[in-house]
């Protein structure tokens, strides 16, 4: 990336470096046996997409998240 071996804060600091210049983001990238030059012209800096509720449609998120099973209460046993 921009000439050096990628790693997450490289990643970061290319993409702020990037934000308000016209100059693209430099890859090489590899897939199996090619190499490939690539480049990434994205200028709008980092972002944090966050899901939001949509009123009036199904809660579809929950359903997903919902334990297939439902918790029985642990019953005490007298003997």
């Amino acid at each position: 990336m921009n000439g050096r071996i990628c790693a997450p804060e490289i990643f970061h600091d290319a993409i702020k470096q990037a934000k308000g210049s016209v100059e693209p983001i430099h890859l090489i990238v590899q897939s199996d046996t090619y190499v490939y030059p690539i480049d990434l012209s994205y200028h709008d800096g980092e972002k944090y997409p966050t899901l939001q509720r949509v009123e009036g449609t199904p809660a579809v998120l929950d359903d997903i998240l919902m334990p297939m099973t439902a918790v029985q209460p642990v019953v005490a046993v007298k003997k």
